[in-house]
């Protein structure tokens, strides 16, 4: 990994020399195995949308950095959709032993901080490069105008922006957007509002495992987010909060990188004392369906939402991602669930009990 980063740190004074006035952009994937095609069929078409790449494009150079195996480097370049990436972006590959997979699950290594340990590479190449950088789960499909948006928030008032995805069975949004066609360029042109219907119509056991209420009778084990249905949309109140966006700022001024997961140990790290953190609270601005993860890799509660569990599975966290639950994002849809009768005070338990420093079982909340 230090080679790696060593590597893209060259490759990274090279950009700058080349283009010294230039401002760069770098949109961050890491993908390997069976992950590909869902990142060459879905992702990457939503990202040549015209108000992603594209629109970044029309501000500075835009790098598409992908962490990979060898062998899936080659099967992404021989894509029919490629041509149209390296059209639009610089793709740099950061390549991989592909045996660090197997070594991974043979000694149980954790998978996020595996992913976390290759996502790196992304923040490592946009602080060489002192620009922006879109850290970006491959397994969704994101709103036609998700990057230049969150370009504007980091441009006005942020320095990492961020988003709840909507959780979605995979074979049924595969259908709804292979239905659709493709624009000119196998671009995948969706709107916000078009793809957070769809994806609200289409919930898998995850997403609906979140839902607090009297009809969920399994909720998730480990819940980074609560959802309240609502008559005219979902409020969500999310602990976890993925840095989608980073500013230039941020990511050229020291930090202690710890090689977890991103959304859990790198947002604190980079937003210290003065950092600037924006949550998208209108859904309808921008959206993200994400159908990427195994339904059998959650565990769930044999009963309905509890504080005490809630709280047990967060017993960790940061104090900013504590703080994150206090903004509601609303995703104005039809939900497939009956309206909350008790938004409100439900949620004002929640965040009452967020706000101690540990929950205790005999606490009266």
């Amino acid at each position: 990994m230090m080679e790696l980063k060593a590597d893209n740190a060259a490759i990274a004074r090279r950009m700058r020399a080349t283009y010294p006035d230039r401002s760069f952009s770098v949109v961050g994937s890491v993908v390997w195995g069976r992950y590909v095609d869902k990142f060459m069929d879905y992702c990457v078409p939503s990202l040549l949308a015209s108000g992603n790449i594209p629109g970044l494009g029309k501000e500075g150079r835009v790098v598409h950095s992908i962490v990979t195996t060898h062998a899936d480097r080659d099967r992404m370049v021989a894509h029919p959709i490629f041509r149209r990436l390296s059209e639009q972006a610089e793709v740099v590959f950061t390549c991989f032993p592909s045996d660090f997979v197997q070594r991974r699950e043979i000694s149980q290594y954790n998978l996020y901080y595996f992913y976390g340990l290759l996502d790196h590479q992304n923040v490592f190449l946009a602080a060489a490069l002192g620009a922006d950088l879109y850290l970006l789960p491959v397994d969704c499909v994101y709103s036609q105008e998700c990057l230049t948006r969150f370009s504007v928030h980091l441009e006005r008032e942020a320095d990492c922006v961020s988003i709840a995805g909507m959780e979605c069975d995979e074979g049924s949004l595969r259908q709804w957007i292979d239905s659709r066609g493709r624009a000119a360029g196998d671009a995948l042109e969706v709107s916000a509002p078009e793809l957070l219907q769809a994806a609200c119509e289409r919930p898998n056991t995850y997403f609906r495992s979140l839902v607090v209420g009297p009809s969920n009778t399994a909720f998730c084990k480990h819940a980074r987010e609560l959802v309240w249905p609502l008559a005219d949309g979902l409020a969500i109140h999310s602990v976890f909060m993925h840095p989608v966006a980073v500013s230039a700022r941020m990511l050229t001024r020291p930090f202690h990188p710890q090689h977890e997961n991103v959304d859990y140990a790198l947002l604190p790290r980079l937003l210290q004392a003065d950092g600037r953190l924006k949550i998208i609270t209108d859904g309808s601005e921008l959206s993200i369906a994400h159908f990427g993860a195994a339904e059998n890799q959650y565990e769930y509660l044999d009963a309905g939402f509890s504080v005490q569990a809630f709280m047990a599975a967060h017993d960790n966290d940061y104090a900013i991602q504590r703080r994150c639950f206090a903004t509601r994002q609303f995703f104005p849809c039809k939900p497939p669930y009956p309206p909350s009768a008790n938004h409100e005070s439900e949620l004002a338990l929640v965040r009452k009990a967020l706000v101690r420093h540990r929950f205790r079982v005999d606490d009266a909340v």
